[in-house]
């Protein structure tokens, strides 16, 4: 299959590793096709600090490769679970 590669294909290939590269040391990072996901469980303050940092990192690799980021498709989304001691 790689020998089917166009430029295209390969230079995609190239700005998606080096996102990963650029903002996975942060965060998670998941990448599916044309898709990158953040992720971060933050549970502390110094945990909002490394997301943010990847979110920046995001910024700086757009500008790197001369992509601008879609922001009508770009979302935040919190999961949060409560608990405490000794209810059910």
């Amino acid at each position: 299959m790689v020998a089917h590669l166009n430029y295209t294909d390969t230079l995609f290939l190239i700005y998606i590793n080096d996102l990963v590269e650029s903002c996975g040391y942060c965060c998670d990072v998941y990448v599916f096709a044309d898709d990158a996901k953040f992720y971060q469980h933050v549970k502390h303050p110094k945990d909002q600090e490394l997301l943010q940092l990847a979110i920046n990192a995001l910024h700086q690799w757009s500008k790197k490769w001369l992509l601008s980021l879609n922001t009508n498709k770009c979302h935040v989304v919190s999961y949060v679970s409560v608990y405490h001691y000794g209810q059910k």
